[in-house]
């Protein structure tokens, strides 16, 4: 289990309005911690509580495919990134976001 579905995304992470890199499936922006307990998941010395540090994350949005639902477009990629933890060039997983759009 990789834990609960958070709605707090932008309480937690500061994020950058363009991509950095994107396809057909979603796109990846650049994001910086603003509470100590998400910091102390990328470093050990946390961030000032309400500002952005230096240390850096990718978050990485979705895009629904026709013939997929939300909920099987989200189970799969997480379970995906869960999968391949550890290996040298996936970075680890966080946590997941609700960040509804419409």
């Amino acid at each position: 289990s990789r834990g609960a579905l958070r709605w707090d995304l932008h309480d937690c992470y500061k994020v950058e309005e363009r991509p950095f890199a994107g396809g057909k499936f979603g796109q990846l922006f650049q994001g910086q911690p603003l509470i100590a307990a998400a910091c102390e998941s990328v470093q050990e010395t946390p961030c000032k509580v309400g500002t952005a540090c230096g240390h850096h994350v990718v978050i990485k949005t979705l895009e629904q495919d026709q013939d997929e639902t939300e909920e099987n477009l989200v189970e799969s990629e997480v379970g995906f990134l869960a999968r391949v933890q550890g290996h040298p060039n996936i970075i680890e997983l966080y946590g997941v976001f609700c960040d509804w759009e419409e």
